[in-house]
C-alpha cells in the first residue's frame, strides 16, 4: 500500500505541473510565431561612399557645384521606394520618390525628376546654398498587428520606422521624419479616462494623413505596414559628405565650445527668422 500511494502521488504531482507546462510551451510558440511573422528582414542598404556620390550629384544638379561627381553604381535590389527630401530652413521643400528596384536604377530617376524641378532653379542662389539634402531607402517592410489599436500604436520602432498603408494597388508613406515632424511619436492615448496618458505613435492621426495621401474615402479600409529605412543627410560642414542618419541624429565624435555655440546660434536664428518658404 505505501508504494502504491506513492504512484499514485507521483501521478498526481505530474499533473499538476504537466498543465503549466503545457501552457508555457503554447505561450513560447506563440511568442515565436509572432516574431517570426512581424519580423523584418534587412537588407544592406548602401554605403557611405555611394550615398556621397549621390548627394554631390544632387549638389551638381540644383548648381551649387561646378564638377559633376562619378557616380558609384550598383544594381543591388532595393526593398522598396527611395526618396530624396530637400530642407529649406528646417521646413520640408520638395520630396521625390522613385521605386524602381535598384539604387543605380532609383538613383537616376530621382535626379532626372530633380531636373524638371525648374522652380528649384529660380530660387535665390543664397536659398539653395542652405538646402539640406536627405537621401532615404526602405530596407525592410513587415504587416502589423492593426486590428488591436494599442498594438498597432507599438508596431513601430522610433525614429527608425514608418509607417506605411497601401490599397487598390497603391501605396504612401509616412518616413520616420514625418512622424516625427507632425507631432505622432508617444501620443497614441489608449485611455480616453486618462486623457495625459499617451504612449506610441498615434495611428488615428497616422491613418487620417495616409488616407490624404492615398485621397482614399473614408469607407474604404487600408492595408497597413511598417518599414525599416536607411537615412543620409549632407554635412553642411564638408561639401558633399554623406553623413548617417540614426534615431533622427547624426553621429557626432567630439563635441566643441564652437559646436555648441554655432549650434545656439542656428537654433535661435532659425525661431527668430521663421518665415513662408516658397513651395514646390
Amino acid at each position: 500500500r505505501p508504494e502504491r500511494n506513492a504512484r499514485m502521488d507521483f501521478v498526481r504531482n505530474s499533473r499538476f505541473f504537466a498543465i503549466p507546462a503545457l501552457v508555457g510551451l503554447f505561450m513560447l510558440a506563440a511568442y515565436w510565431g509572432i516574431v517570426a511573422h512581424y519580423r523584418l528582414a534587412i537588407s544592406p542598404g548602401i554605403d557611405q561612399a555611394q550615398a556621397k556620390a549621390f548627394i554631390s550629384t544632387v549638389k551638381h544638379s540644383l548648381g551649387l557645384a561646378e564638377v559633376a561627381p562619378t557616380t558609384i553604381a550598383t544594381r543591388s535590389p532595393l526593398m522598396g521606394p527611395t526618396w530624396l527630401t530637400l530642407y529649406a530652413r528646417g521646413k520640408l521643400l520638395l520630396r521625390l520618390r522613385s521605386s524602381l528596384p535598384t539604387f543605380e536604377a532609383a538613383s537616376a530617376d530621382i535626379l532626372s525628376q530633380l531636373n524638371s524641378q525648374t522652380m528649384l532653379r529660380r530660387l535665390p542662389l543664397a536659398l539653395r546654398k542652405e538646402l539640406r539634402i536627405k537621401l532615404d531607402l526602405m530596407t525592410g517592410r513587415g504587416p502589423v498587428l492593426s486590428s488591436i489599436p494599442l498594438a498597432f500604436s507599438l508596431s513601430l520602432v522610433d525614429g527608425i520606422d514608418g509607417l506605411g498603408a497601401e490599397i487598390d494597388g497603391r501605396e504612401e508613406h509616412l518616413l520616420p521624419d514625418d512622424l516625427f515632424r507632425e507631432q505622432l511619436l508617444g501620443r497614441f492615448q489608449p485611455m480616453a479616462s486618462i486623457p495625459d496618458f499617451h504612449i506610441g505613435v498615434d495611428i488615428v492621426r497616422g491613418a487620417e494623413l495616409l488616407q490624404q495621401k492615398l485621397n482614399a474615402p473614408p469607407s474604404k479600409a487600408l492595408s497597413y505596414f511598417r518599414f525599416r529605412t536607411q537615412s543620409w543627410v549632407d554635412d553642411p560642414q564638408s561639401a558633399g559628405e554623406a553623413l548617417p542618419v540614426v534615431r533622427l541624429r547624426v553621429p557626432m565624435k567630439t563635441v566643441t565650445r564652437t559646436d555648441v555655440r554655432r549650434a545656439v546660434i542656428s537654433g535661435a536664428d532659425f525661431v527668430g527668422t521663421l518665415r513662408a518658404v516658397p513651395c514646390i
